[in-house]
């Protein structure tokens, strides 16, 4: 609950939503779905700004590009996006939290609230997602924040770029239980180009403890050892520790699910690797 909350707004325009945000005499913030604001519980908040009214909820594509408005649920993207990019957005949508949260959530609220290292997370940052955020010319890369952070701004959508050509996609986590947030997890993304060459993305999140560890290499089929380069620069003590893992845990196992996610991503575009779907290392 936010006990401190003395007003609410609900505008049905993007500049008064902006007006209001940007007030220094009460700390208003943005209402998405709520359902991190809410549990937060933070007694600084004194008013809230509900996005709902501002048409920030379509999905389209135009020009070769996927846009999605910041208050498009996840459930509507696990929904509707099925068939994008291999079911991998769905997949990641899916697996964020259960049909009743998936329901309230939006894309926008999941990026603002900094969830770089959850599935949808991972797998936008797989995709070379972008942000479109209010006060800013250019689209910013996720997982980057514009300079000064998002306070006083929004995040009006996410944009995604459709390839051409034959694209392999793939999502693999470890977790306690089936249904729990990933320890580690990594999104791969196969894009078959000129030439023969694979063009290859892999992001990995519960990693580093400053964000996602991202890998971009092209390849000649059946030459893998750009994925070598996922773990040999990293600093043990950069390396995220918690509860769920400690760092000597999560850097063995995370070239091993950064492995499985690029079989399977390589197999699905017909590029089998051994006869149990792995690939060696």
């Amino acid at each position: 609950m936010l006990y401190n909350l003395r007003e609410y707004h609900r505008p049905r325009d993007l500049d008064e939503a902006l007006r209001l945000l940007q007030r220094p005499e009460i700390r208003t913030v943005p209402l998405a779905g709520g359902t991190d604001l809410v549990g937060q519980r933070n007694p600084d908040v004194e008013a809230v700004v509900d996005l709902s009214e501002l048409g920030l909820d379509t999905i389209h594509t135009e020009d070769g590009v996927l846009r999605l408005g910041a208050m498009v649920r996840l459930q509507t993207i696990v929904e509707q996006l099925g068939d994008a990019f291999g079911g991998l957005l769905a997949e990641a949508a899916h697996r964020m939290a259960g049909w009743n949260i998936r329901n309230v959530a939006t894309i926008g609220g999941t990026l603002a609230a900094g969830k770089v290292d959850s599935p949808l997370g991972v797998a936008l940052a797989a995709l070379g997602a972008e942000m479109a955020v209010t006060g800013q010319d250019e689209l910013i890369p996720w997982p980057g924040v514009p300079a000064g952070g998002l306070q006083g701004r929004l995040i009006t959508a996410v944009e995604l770029r459709l390839a051409e050509g034959k694209v392999g996609t793939a999502y693999e986590q470890v977790a306690r239980t089936p249904v729990d947030q990933p320890i580690v997890s990594a999104a791969a993304v196969v894009r078959e180009v000129e030439g023969g060459t694979l063009s290859i993305r892999v992001a990995v999140g519960g990693l580093l403890a400053s964000g996602l560890k991202l890998l971009d290499f092209d390849i000649q089929w059946p030459d893998l050892s750009g994925l070598d380069a996922l773990t040999a620069d990293i600093n043990p003590a950069d390396v995220k520790s918690d509860y769920l893992g400690r760092p000597d845990y999560r850097l063995a196992i995370a070239p091993v699910v950064a492995r499985r996610a690029l079989s399977a991503a390589l197999a699905r575009i017909g590029y089998e690797t051994e006869a149990e779907g792995g690939i060696a290392s």
